[in-house]
């Protein structure tokens, strides 16, 4: 469970925009450049990065 918390708290860091139950004040809106998924691991060590693999498709 420790594990999951770091990911959750990593890749929220990593999201420069509001999107789901991430929201900033500075930052309310989505923005289409992040419509790509925030790939996170590591267990002593967290890292993230973007998947730029294929754009999300966002459920409307």
């Amino acid at each position: 469970m420790l594990a999951t918390a770091r990911w959750c708290a990593a890749s929220a860091l990593a999201r420069d925009e509001s999107r789901g139950m991430h929201q900033r004040d500075d930052r309310p809106e989505t923005d289409p450049r992040f419509d790509r998924r925030i790939l996170v691991g590591g267990l002593d060590k967290v890292w993230t990065r973007s998947d730029y693999g294929h754009a999300l498709e966002l459920a409307s």
